[in-house]
């Protein structure tokens, strides 16, 4: 049986993330995806073989949107791309024609094997698959690429589009809404990490696996999961994680080198296999400032100050 083909866009305009280099060859160890970057950012990477590089300024970009899709706020900042996100196979048509598929993504991750979704088995079945706005996969077909201009109760991209603020319309409250809504075949798997942002140690959104001590790995091309229950470790193949923004600094890994991911950021992986309970313990301890930073956020949460007493009346206030 053939292959159906896809190409996953990323459009980022900025300074892309310290880690992307590692991003590129994470991508290219899935040879079966194609993935296409549009950017502004001009500096030499390595770039995998499945990886197209379009150079486009920001400026270039919003005016395809107002060529193509007709809404645009009228201050539009870099980051309102993600709203736009459901409508690149439109925006960028001529790049993914050929392709059965096209998707989205973020930068924010690293891929292990994404057939771990099964997107090979659910292609011809869906024209939708995905509903999170870090990896998401349309059809490529004139009704699929217009999907965002479905109508139901509460949510419109004219609307969603004349906003200036991110309104996550990339997400299940935006577009997978809509097609709920109108009855179109639509599919999720949850067989990936989803950082839960903000917390000191790693824990996953829509997962029966978080434990206390659970670290992550990219190697050769597989991303792992290690989960520390007493001292039994457990080893789960997820298809890629999101990092939800965080900062994660690379500790001198270097591209093409196996490594840990950490609430410290990138580990070098210098043996193949799982790590030891003794390392996974070590490994997924937070920095002492982001845990004493997080239970200061946590006080000022729940910490309301009493309110002041009331002025007592002066006594001459009584005389009649």
């Amino acid at each position: 049986m053939s292959r159906y083909t896809a190409c996953i866009v990323l459009a980022y305009f900025g300074r892309l993330p310290a880690h992307f280099q590692h991003w590129l060859l994470s991508a290219g160890a899935n040879p079966n995806y194609d993935w296409l970057v549009v950017t502004d950012d001009e500096r030499a990477w390595q770039i995998p073989a499945n990886v197209r590089i379009i150079p486009m300024t920001f400026d270039a970009c919003k005016q395809l949107i107002v060529q193509r899709v007709g809404v645009i706020p009228e201050r539009m900042m870099p980051y309102k791309m993600c709203d736009y996100k459901v409508t690149y196979g439109l925006l960028f048509e001529e790049l993914l024609e050929g392709y059965d598929y096209w998707g989205f993504c973020d930068p924010d991750m690293i891929f292990g094997n994404i057939d771990r979704l099964n997107i090979q088995g659910r292609m011809g079945k869906y024209p939708a698959m995905q509903g999170q706005g870090h990896l998401a996969f349309y059809q490529n077909t004139p009704e699929a690429k217009r999907f965002f201009k479905l109508k139901a109760p509460g949510v419109d991209y004219r609307t969603t589009y004349s906003i200036s603020n991110a309104l996550a319309f990339d997400e299940w409250r935006g577009v997978p809404a809509l097609l709920m809504s109108n009855a179109i075949n639509f599919s999720h798997d949850y067989t990936y990490v989803d950082i839960v942002p903000g917390l000191p140690r790693f824990s996953m959104f829509y997962s029966n696996n978080n434990v206390r001590h659970q670290l992550f790995a990219w190697e050769n091309g597989k991303l792992l999961g290690y989960h520390l229950r007493g001292d039994t470790v457990s080893t789960i193949e997820y298809a890629y994680m999101h990092m939800q923004k965080r900062k994660m600094p690379l500790n001198d890994v270097k591209p093409g080198d196996n490594f840990y991911l950490t609430p410290r950021g990138f580990q070098p992986k210098p043996d193949l296999g799982p790590p030891s309970p003794a390392d996974i313990r070590r490994l997924s301890r937070p920095e002492l400032i982001r845990q004493l930073r997080h239970a200061a956020r946590q006080v000022a949460r729940h910490w309301r100050p009493a309110p002041p007493p009331e002025p007592s009346l002066p006594r001459q206030a009584f005389h009649t």
